[in-house]
């Protein structure tokens, strides 16, 4: 039959505790095993209320969270999930994931080694507030600087992919503002080429065509270029 352990306080401001402490050698381990082969045999931890779970280290190695899948299958995937999904209601709290460091760097990094794989960052909001991505430096420095770099650069070869940065709406403005509040600051654009495709800037009207530039471009030129002669006797 069923082996049970139950830790319950019913008072209001009451505190069940469970505490798996060791001043031994050894360290102190609690472990959720199941060794049935049954595919419904699960081995969970629920815990209800706040969950906390703390990798610390005082140590100089640090501490590792690692969720790391080795199984060759295209289907075994490595993955953290950081969610608030209520099963009922319109509301919740933040799902949040904080990177901090007081003294270093602080770095995320999301990397794919295989040959024909895609690594994506999506910032993706379905409500009214939109969604927002920062790159923000608060330091007074003068060399604290906030940079967004896309990058398209090989480690060998004299080839690769380009470099792309896409701003689009469906049904309301793109916008892009380079802008600069310093009383000696300078808001540049450049749009450089190092390459024998020299360079374009193109500014494309709602529902025009490249063929459609192209013309006005060219009416605008002969504008530019009409010389008006007026005779008079």
């Amino acid at each position: 039959q069923n082996s049970e352990a139950q830790i319950k306080t019913s008072g209001t401001a009451t505190q069940a505790d469970l505490e798996v402490l060791s001043e031994g050698t050894a360290g102190s381990v609690f472990t959720v095993l199941s060794t049935n082969v049954a595919t419904s045999s699960h081995s969970r931890l629920n815990v209800d209320g706040q969950a906390d779970l703390e990798v610390a280290s005082e140590g100089t190695a640090g501490s590792v969270f690692t969720v790391l899948s080795t199984n060759v299958a295209t289907s075994s995937h490595s993955r953290l999930n950081v969610s608030a999904s209520p099963s009922a209601g319109s509301t919740g709290g933040n799902a949040e994931l904080f990177v901090y460091s007081r003294s270093q760097n602080s770095e995320a990094q999301i990397k794919t080694s295989g040959t024909a794989t895609q690594a994506d960052l999506e910032v993706l909001s379905e409500g009214t507030a939109g969604s927002v991505f920062t790159v923000l430096s608060t330091n007074v420095a003068t060399s604290s600087h906030s940079r967004l770099n896309v990058s398209a650069s090989p480690s060998t070869g004299s080839t690769g992919g380009d470099a792309e940065l896409f701003v689009y709406s469906r049904s309301q403005d793109a916008m892009a503002q380079i802008k600069t509040s310093g009383a000696d600051g300078q808001a540049d654009l450049e749009v450089a080429s190092e390459g024998t495709a020299a360079v374009s800037y193109t500014h494309l009207r709602a529902h025009e065509t490249p063929e459609h530039l192209v013309c006005r471009l060219l009416l605008e030129k002969k504008k530019k270029t009409t010389k008006t002669f007026i005779f008079t006797s």
